[in-house]
């Protein structure tokens, strides 16, 4: 009898795929498909089997179908998933499913994160509706890892989904709510706002489950909508979420993940900037010795604004080039901006994941962030009508478009009595502008 592993291999090379690119297009995980093919998983999930079966070809499909529908007990016509825009009624047989994920080891540096940590873990076990918002390279994504393998124990089951391949939001929204429910499914192993998913969550049970979704900002809109929906449909589950935007017209407690300290306060060495700095440098090149060199380090990392990724890739450097190089402000980001970095599918180096939080901007707000970039910092909202960067008319749009700036993670704020506001540099070397 054929097995579903040869079928899959089969296809999959027929289509000139790696397994990589299969996981990529269809949203089943590597690491499924591999199980699946070496024969490790024999009674794979419907969802995992549906989302495959829509990359390859036809004979593919069918014998797919047929073979999944004989070892899980299915009827080979039954019903696709409701791609969780609605009930669905489990097919005869069909086993009921228990969604748990151990949550990987968070690969991202926490050094300097343990007051936020902590806030993090108490506030997701008081609420059901979390976001972690901050800038790129910020560590919104460690974090939030972090936080959840520090949760499991409060949890019978934990699902953590990236969100990058999800197809941005445009015209067609409702398209994006359903890529973005099955991506939820294929995570999850069974129907997002099904039956199955719902004998996971039943209050009688008292299970609860914590769905984390990282790389959220492309489509906060559909995220929104899906969040309500599973707020109001399923009592059980609490859900964390990432982004560089804040999810609009939804409720959340918001968690603004900021870079790291490189202000007088502390000693030296004692930074948390300086202490990820020195320990990055040191695994790069264990023989390199910086501990009487602090005020440059120090300098170094205020210039590269305290962002946990931009100073860990340029101690990642200091194995090449000395601190004297890295100190040039145009050359330090034309390095590290050019490295490629694992995570975010669209964006594998730090110049193009800046862009892919810029391409999200209308022209008007692209335009402002543009201007705020070639003035002086920190700026004031009486200094953006001080510098003429709206006419005495335009006024409350541009403190609109100042909120949609800071809301998009592109602009930072100081919220001392006077509000204040900067951009990144990281940002403003994309922009190709410096500050006057």
């Amino acid at each position: 009898m054929t097995a579903i592993r040869d079928v899959l291999t089969t296809q999959r090379r027929a289509t000139q795929m790696t397994q990589e690119e299969l996981a990529e297009r269809s949203g089943v995980s590597v690491r499924t498909i591999r199980n699946l093919e070496s024969g490790a998983i024999k009674n794979p999930r419907r969802s995992s089997v549906e989302l495959l079966l829509k990359v390859l070809s036809e004979d593919g499909f069918r014998a797919l179908v047929d073979l999944s529908a004989n070892a899980a007990g299915l009827q080979a016509g039954a019903p696709p998933l409701a791609a969780g825009l609605a009930d669905e009624r489990p097919a005869p047989g069909e086993p009921q499913v228990v969604a748990e994920r151990d949550v990987p080891s968070s690969s991202g540096a926490l050094v300097g994160r343990d007051a936020e940590l902590d806030d993090l873990v108490t506030n997701m076990l008081r609420t059901r509706l979390l976001v972690i918002t901050g800038p790129v390279g910020v560590g919104k994504t460690a974090l939030a890892t972090a936080a959840a393998r520090r949760l499991q124990s409060h949890f019978d089951g934990v699902v953590l989904a990236s969100l990058g391949h999800v197809p941005a939001e445009d015209a067609d929204e409702d398209a994006s709510l359903v890529a973005l429910s099955r991506t939820l499914e294929a995570a999850a192993g069974v129907p997002l706002l099904g039956a199955s998913w719902a004998r996971i969550v039943q209050p009688d049970e008292e299970r609860r489950m914590l769905l984390i979704l990282d790389q959220a900002e492309h489509v906060v809109r559909s995220v929104a909508k899906l969040a309500q929906l599973v707020l109001e449909r399923c009592p059980g589950v609490s859900m964390m979420i990432a982004s560089r935007r804040s999810l609009p017209t939804l409720p959340a407690l918001l968690c603004e993940l900021a870079p790291l300290e490189v202000a007088p306060g502390l000693a030296r060495q004692e930074l948390p900037a300086v202490q990820l700095f020195l320990a990055c440098a040191q695994a790069a090149c264990p023989a390199l010795r910086l501990g009487d060199r602090l005020d440059e380090v120090i300098e170094l990392c205020r210039r590269l604004d305290g962002l946990p990724l931009a100073i860990e890739l340029a101690a990642g450097l200091t194995r090449a080039l000395p601190l004297e190089a890295l100190l040039n402000d145009t050359q330090v980001f034309h390095l590290i901006s050019h490295i490629n970095v694992p995570g975010h599918p669209r964006g594998r180096t730090v110049a193009e994941s800046v862009r892919w939080s810029s391409n999200l901007l209308t022209d008007q707000q692209r335009q402002f962030l543009h201007q705020l970039a070639r003035f002086p910092e920190p700026l004031t909202i009486e200094d953006i009508q001080r510098f003429g960067l709206v006419g005495e008319d335009d006024g409350p749009r541009a403190v609109s478009l100042l909120a949609e700036l800071v809301n998009a993670s592109l602009v930072q704020v100081y919220r001392t009595p006077v509000y204040r506001y900067r951009v990144l540099a990281i940002v403003r070397e994309h922009l190709g502008v410096r500050s006057a």
